[in-house]
């Protein structure tokens, strides 16, 4: 397995997913591809539920990633075909590992989303951008009024 070097920033730019968690199940450990469910203690990006599932290759020379049952992890992953890969090209790694507080450090720079809370959607702007139009329309009338009763 052959990759090249990404920093954090890199990393997340690159990646569909990452959170860190605890590996609760690992099935399989076949050559192709192996499945390994994770619960969800934090989310950085592009996971909003307590529980995911990602996909490796099963050995490190084709860059499959050991994922150990009970460990934490931070996970960078990509999509594929409706289905969450990582490998070790990634930053993925325990975050026992040294290099992982600078993955950290760059990650809590940026908002957090607790697992299940999907962070900011469309639906939520819009609602809280229409609010806020209608609150300072609500003034502006008032201020008007009040303006126009005095004179």
């Amino acid at each position: 397995c052959s990759c090249r070097y990404l920093s954090p920033s890199e990393a997340f730019r690159e990646a569909d997913v990452v959170f860190s968690g605890h590996v609760a199940k690992n099935t399989g450990a076949g050559l192709l591809s192996r499945s390994v469910t994770f619960t969800v203690t934090e989310s950085w990006k592009g996971v909003s539920t307590s529980r995911v599932t990602v996909y490796s290759t099963g050995d490190s020379g084709s860059c499959g990633f050991p994922f150990a049952v009970g460990t934490a992890y931070l996970v960078y992953g990509r999509e594929v075909n409706g289905r969450l890969f990582t490998s070790l090209c990634t930053r993925t790694s325990s975050v026992s590992m040294p290099r992982v507080k600078d993955d950290f450090a760059y990650l809590n720079s940026w908002a957090r989303f607790a697992p299940g809370s999907g962070g900011l959607t469309l639906d939520m702007i819009c609602f809280g951008g229409s609010g806020l139009i209608l609150l300072v329309s609500a003034i502006g009338y008032l201020l008007f009024r009040r303006r126009r009763m005095a004179a």
